[in-house]
């Protein structure tokens, strides 16, 4: 397994069919313009390449940059994100976007992910890696951070985020196909998971939690610190799916 980053223009006509076909494989109500409108907004991507050279996973992103305060803010927004089911277990695809995000703190006074989801894998990505994010069971989101999300959110979906929710709800969406079915009565007792099922109660139709994790050494947890220095090694994987099984 390897990854491939390049500039989203960079991509084929038929790398871009390959990506929606394998979204298709695990979501629904998919619009093949949409998707193709959505991506062409983004910076990067990161494709995982089999040892055929073929594309079984990808996530793109892009860069909101923002002065608030005097401060250079950028938020790292993650696009469509999709591993095909047979090539999970590894830790390429989240690796390389890591590494990238980190080398962003060269340039900015704050970065942070300003990550939406739909889903709760990619909301349980945060307490695994990383030590404070908002919003969060067990903590307040603080009221210059509420600030942030608000400003970039609002700048970017209007009327359809609500801050009070902090609920995306686009007007056309991609669900999950599992629905309601993804969480189940085991996974609940996960209080991150539980969390997320009770904030975003229609994720099933595609409605969205927009969140914050400021992405920073010192705001990375041990199991991070680990994966940044052993990276997809044998060693890193037996810490981390005995302390997430």
């Amino acid at each position: 397994m390897q990854i491939k980053t390049i500039q989203v223009n960079q991509l084929s006509d038929k790398q871009k069919d390959t990506m929606f076909c394998l979204m298709e494989k695990y979501y629904d109500n998919l619009d093949k313009q949409i998707f193709l409108d959505d991506l062409s907004e983004k910076n990067n991507i990161f494709l995982l390449l089999n040892n055929q050279q073929d594309i079984v996973g990808f996530t793109s992103v892009k860069l909101y940059k923002k002065n608030i305060n005097n401060q250079n803010i950028v938020g790292v927004f993650s696009g469509d994100t999709v591993i095909d089911k047979k090539y999970r277990g590894g830790f390429e695809l989240p690796y390389a976007w890591l590494s990238y995000s980190l080398g962003l703190n060269k340039n900015y006074d704050l970065v942070f992910w300003f990550m939406l989801s739909k889903g709760y894998k990619t909301y349980r990505l945060m307490p695994r890696f990383f030590k404070d994010f908002y919003p969060h069971y067990q903590k307040s989101t603080p009221a210059n951070i509420k600030k942030i999300i608000n400003y970039f959110a609002y700048d970017l979906f209007g009327d359809d985020y609500n801050d009070q929710t902090n609920i995306y709800k686009p007007k056309q969406n991609y669900n999950v196909k599992p629905g309601r079915k993804e969480i189940t009565e085991k996974l609940l007792k996960n209080p991150h998971i539980n969390f997320f099922a009770k904030k975003n109660k229609y994720f099933w139709r595609g409605e969205e939690l927009v969140a914050y994790c400021e992405i920073s050494k010192r705001n990375m947890n041990f199991v991070a610190k680990l994966f940044l220095r052993f990276g997809n090694r044998k060693f890193f994987k037996k810490i981390y799916f005995k302390k997430h099984r």
